[in-house]
């Protein structure tokens, strides 16, 4: 480069007058040296334009990723990590503001990614409170030699000189704050990149609220879960106490019966008393024990015990139970009415499950009106090949909520029942691939139809698809 000061010295010591042509050679001279000059400027300025769209382009790529996942450890991960590799620092951390209203350290890392803990960090008070009082970037781009910061002993043995923390706000709420720091500058003088790393720390302050709010509903949505599967529990268990009760209930009221009548036979025995007396009681205790069984056949036939099939006509098999119940219900004042269709066919069954859903029945009818009239009909749908069985009783009738509840095991409204009659016949026909519907109508009665489908075993058919059309 060309010094004009010399040119001149020069031309004065040798006694000479500058000439026109010396004069415009140094004119020309310094034109090179000013466009060197308006050069550098202007790469300068090129380079500075570049390093401003990177950091915008790595925000926008760290944008995406932050709202990516709900899971808060991931978020916190990803926004101090952005942090770090966005204005390449050497480490930062996270403080969250606890329900209290103070900040609370929460996770910190290198630029490695590799977790650090809170003892690694000493960091100014002073400069911490700046950055929340006045809710913009604090930044120290020498920390060794700014005159209004005291380097801290880690700040100092890491040779630190460029410190930032960085709000983070929702809304205008301050929900934490973004610490780093490193041995280079971070975002040096540039107004741009401090402008655009606070619009990155609100929008981390969006992700990590957004998180923590998906935590906490999840959360409670798992007390949740949590309260309904021991509230499901609790009622399984309770179930099976009242369950328990009711059997041991039933089954003492019928053990003591037995008891009972044994004792007495024996007395009469003892007492040569007439036969025909203790005949009597061994009698009772016979049908005690019938009890027993049917009783206890029910409950079997509620746990999956497996079913015996034979192929049966319905109509004898009625019939056979009416001849067996008949003398033993009419002492009640019971009337019967019977009417079958004579083009039943023979289909495959349970004789024993069967004759217990006719038993439940008819008992049931009995036992809440004892002069009740009941009639038993059958009827084969020939369209559908399903058969079906009609018991109608002149009781008082079932009001329409009761009926909602009617199958469901526990549920009676008779004194002393263990409410398992209905739900273990309507198991019972289900085995059967048919099903129990129940209409009444208080004060007329009610009519129970039970639906029995005729299998063709040449064909693959699935009978409880075609129930509701029977039905109807």
């Amino acid at each position: 480069m060309l010094d004009v000061d010399d040119t001149l010295t020069n031309n004065n010591a040798n006694g000479h007058d500058v000439e026109t042509e010396d004069w415009l050679n140094v004119f020309a001279e310094l034109d090179k040296d000013f466009e060197e000059i308006d050069k550098e400027i202007e790469a300068k300025e090129v380079d500075h334009s570049i390093g401003d769209w990177e950091f915008i382009s790595q925000l926008l790529e760290t944008f995406n990723l932050m709202n990516s996942s709900l899971n808060l450890t991931a978020v916190l991960e990803h926004v101090i990590d952005a942090a770090i590799s966005v204005i390449q620092a050497e480490r930062g951390f996270l403080m969250l503001m606890n329900s209290e209203g103070g900040l609370e350290f929460t996770i910190a890392r290198d630029s490695n990614k590799n977790s650090l803990t809170d003892r690694e960090f000493q960091l100014s008070n002073t400069f911490l409170q700046q950055a929340v009082n006045e809710k913009r970037i604090a930044y120290i781009e020498d920390a060794l030699t700014d005159r209004n910061y005291l380097p801290t002993q880690s700040v100092q043995s890491l040779k630190l000189r460029s410190i930032l923390c960085c709000p983070m706000l929702a809304k205008g709420d301050i929900i934490g704050v973004i610490y780093a720091d490193s041995p280079k500058p971070l975002i040096g003088r540039s107004k741009v990149k401090s402008q655009l790393f606070q619009i990155f720390a609100d929008q981390a302050a969006v992700a990590i609220r957004n998180a923590q709010l998906y935590q906490r509903l999840k959360n409670s949505f798992d007390k949740l879960q949590n309260a309904h599967e021991s509230l499901i529990f609790a009622e399984k268990m309770a179930a099976r106490g009242k369950m328990a009760a009711r059997i041991g209930h039933e089954l003492n009221n019928l053990l003591a019966g037995i008891y009972g009548n044994l004792e007495l036979s024996i007395k009469c025995l003892e007492e040569e008393k007439p036969q025909s007396e203790g005949l009597y009681r061994l009698r009772k205790v016979a049908g005690l024990l019938e009890n027993i069984s049917r009783f206890s056949q029910g409950l079997m036939s509620n746990s999956h015990i497996e079913t015996r099939l034979v192929k049966t006509n319905l109509n004898d098999l009625i019939q056979e139970f009416l001849d067996f119940s008949k003398p033993v219900y009419q002492k009640t004042g019971a009337t019967f009415e019977e009417a079958f269709d004579p083009n039943l066919p023979d289909i495959e069954i349970d004789k024993g499950q069967i004759h217990q859903i006719l038993y439940n029945l008819v008992t049931n009818a009995i036992e809440v009106k004892p002069n009740t009239h009941v009639t038993i009909t059958t009827k084969y749908i020939s369209a559908h090949r399903h058969i079906l069985i009609k018991v109608s009783d002149t009781g008082p009738g079932i009001d329409s909520e009761k009926l909602k509840q009617i199958f469901k095991p526990l549920f009676t409204e008779k004194a002393g029942g263990h409410g398992y009659g209905l739900s273990i016949c309507q198991e019972i026909a289900k085995k059967h691939g048919g099903r129990i519907f129940v209409s009444s109508k208080v004060g007329f009665g009610t009519e129970f139809t039970v639906v029995f489908p005729v299998f063709d075993k040449s064909k693959k058919e699935n009978p409880g698809t075609v129930l509701k059309k029977t039905m109807d």
